[in-house]
């Protein structure tokens, strides 16, 4: 289980993401696991960081709770100066989209089909979307000509 280590000697202004006494426990009370405990961490604006450690050392938590897909138990998260826990639900969806970018472990693929055939099928999805798109405003334009 990840252990309070020193955060950048770097000014705050100068961070892209500062972590400071970060904790996640999760389950109940009677039966909780702390994911990770006291984390502090400072990433300068521009450095490329990996995280490493063993299964169940708290690498996807510490990276979901900076991704804002999660609340911490305590301590903050700030990335680009903003309070990530003083976020609203709207304001967290709105820094998903805009500041961070996640690739899953897990990414809900169909698993019988080939990464290929995967993109050919949304190609066709998305071209029958255009199709039905262009067919509604074809018939709108119709109906226009004959209220004339």
């Amino acid at each position: 289980m990840p252990t309070a280590s020193p955060a950048s000697p770097l000014p705050a202004a100068k961070l892209a993401v500062e972590v400071e006494g970060l904790a996640k426990v999760f389950g109940s009370p009677s039966a909780s696991e702390q994911a990770l405990r006291g984390i502090s961490l400072g990433v300068p604006s521009g450095q490329r960081v990996a995280l490493l450690g063993k299964s169940g050392s708290g690498k996807s938590a510490l990276l979901n709770l900076i991704g804002g897909l999660d609340r911490p138990t305590s301590g903050s998260i700030r990335v680009a100066g903003k309070e990530l826990s003083r976020m609203t639900a709207n304001e967290l969806a709105q820094y998903r989209l805009a500041t961070v970018g996640m690739i899953f472990q897990a990414y809900n693929l169909i698993p019988t089909r080939s990464a290929i055939v995967l993109i050919l099928i949304l190609i066709l999805i998305l071209i029958l979307i255009l199709l039905i798109i262009l067919l509604l405003l074809a018939g709108a334009s119709s109906c226009a000509l004959y209220k004339e």
